[in-house]
């Protein structure tokens, strides 16, 4: 309980949100890599900000504080950012892909 009760007060000073991550949420972790350089290597870049949201199917599922529930837009190894897609609750009313991709 101890433990539980520091890290909310570090996730408050870190300036994240105090919600801890239930089973079906999403935690923003992405991967992001360019075209294959000469050689068969490619670049690589971790994307997202390891956070917990909130999936969803219409903004009647999110709360006030983001009461949008939006596409959120997912590279998943590749180098465009809607190869893939989750519906979460989002703060900003804004879909990163077009409709029928997510």
């Amino acid at each position: 309980m101890r433990f539980v009760a520091i890290a909310m007060i570090l996730a408050m000073a870190c300036g994240k949100p105090d919600r801890v991550c239930g089973t079906g949420d999403f935690v923003y972790r992405d991967r992001a890599c360019g075209a294959p350089l000469p050689g068969g290597t490619s670049t690589c870049s971790d994307v997202g900000d390891n956070l917990c949201h909130l999936r969803c199917a219409s903004d009647a599922d999110c709360p006030a504080e983001t009461a949008f529930c939006r596409t959120l837009g997912l590279y998943s190894g590749g180098d465009f950012n809607c190869n893939s897609s989750v519906r979460i609750c989002r703060a900003i009313d804004r879909d990163d892909c077009r409709a029928g991709l997510d």
